[in-house]
């Protein structure tokens, strides 16, 4: 590589890399933002219950809905409305053991857990129903109070309350699930806290959803799909190795376990392209041709539909050098020009043919990005 196009290159590299330092930036209406699918490292222990097992797959479906929140493609919660039903026929089924529908104990409590299992896996409610079985006590008059009876309701249902005026028998079966819990309880060995088992097993699943994404980030969610929408609709199309560059670049922005706005800024690397070349020194009926192209490196601001790369270009001709490396604009996201330096002199024009964005899936963008969430 000669002195001249030793310089193109590096002016082009340093053109196209030093302004991300300031491209994260942006400005405040698209500004990235995040959103937290994770528990924290202590979260298990505010909850304590003997059924560690359905906690813990409380935890992975909660982590699962949460970052299927966004809901960008479509069918997108297909894979967690799956493990969701895995999880609630399971949390059902501890529900029945602890307050069984026999022997004269809980009556009826199991159409109450049923009406809870198909309201939880029901495609339909878009995750908005994860509210659980509440359960509350009811006190006597006297002093001190004491517990006479149990109400369980789904919140989302007020008329499915179950009131139970508890029998010994009933007061028996609860303190001895709590015995048999293993549990260091220092509080009242009830029916309620027999209960509060149950529900400290079982509420992870919902509790990032209805907490983090409805309550603190409603707003947010809204703001990520309209900026994903927006950058399946005007970006460049980008291979798993561009993605990959992407995202390590902006390594704060895209981790595991937290939903994310899309980049601000695309990176390239070794990006494959097919280019019409012309080459005004060539002879009559060769000057136009379709060219092999590599951007070795790139950037483009997608946003302000501006880009630029590194590329070389590759055609085998008779009187030319096969290879010639130059730069290339990128012109709103889809149209692409560029120019080719060679040794002899036969330097050549392009427009880019982006077979890529022709024949890729646009969700794709999507995909390869929401794969660093999980």
């Amino acid at each position: 590589m000669n002195n001249k196009l030793l310089s193109v290159s590096c002016a082009i590299t340093v053109v196209s890399l030093s302004p991300l330092l300031n491209a994260a930036s942006g400005v405040d209406d698209h500004k990235s933002e995040t959103i937290d699918c994770s528990y924290g490292e202590s979260y298990a222990e505010g909850l304590p219950t003997h059924l560690v097992d359905l906690q813990q797959e409380a935890v992975k479906v909660g982590k699962a809905i949460c970052l299927s929140s966004l809901q960008v493609l479509p069918n997108e919660s297909i894979e967690v409305t799956k493990e969701l039903a895995h999880f609630a026929k399971a949390a059902k089924q501890e529900f029945d053991e602890l307050f069984p529908d026999t022997d004269m104990r809980f009556e009826g409590l199991s159409d109450l857990s049923e009406s809870w299992y198909y309201q939880v896996t029901d495609i339909r409610n878009d995750y908005r129903n994860f509210a659980l079985i509440e359960a509350r006590n009811e006190q006597t008059d006297t002093v001190p109070p004491k517990t006479k009876g149990i109400e369980f309701k789904l919140y989302a249902d007020p008329g499915s309350k179950k009131y139970y005026e508890l029998t010994e028998v009933q007061k028996d079966h609860c303190r001895e699930v709590i015995n048999h819990s293993s549990i260091d309880w220092s509080g009242n060995k009830d029916c309620k806290s027999a209960w509060n088992l149950w529900s400290n097993a079982v509420s992870p699943f919902q509790s990032l959803y209805t907490n983090r994404v409805l309550e603190d980030n409603g707003q947010k969610i809204i703001r990520l799909q309209n900026q994903w929408s927006t950058f399946i609709d005007k970006s460049r199309y980008q291979t798993p190795l561009d993605v990959w560059a992407t995202t390590a670049y902006f390594s704060d922005q895209f981790k595991r376990l937290q939903l994310s706005g899309p980049p601000p800024v695309q990176l390239f690397l070794f990006h494959p392209a097919i280019v019409y070349e012309h080459l005004p020194e060539a002879d009559k009926g060769s000057k136009e041709d379709v060219s092999i192209a590599l951007e070795w490196i790139g950037v483009n601001w997608w946003r302000k539909g501006f880009g630029l790369s590194l590329t070389s270009v590759y055609n085998d001709r008779k009187d030319q050098p096969s290879v010639g490396t130059g730069a290339t604009f990128h012109i709103g996201n889809h149209y692409s020009v560029g120019y080719i330096y060679r040794d002899d002199g036969d330097d050549s024009v392009f427009f880019n043919i982006e077979l890529l964005e022709w024949f890729g899936d646009k969700r794709d963008k999507y995909r390869k990005y929401k794969a660093y969430f999980e």
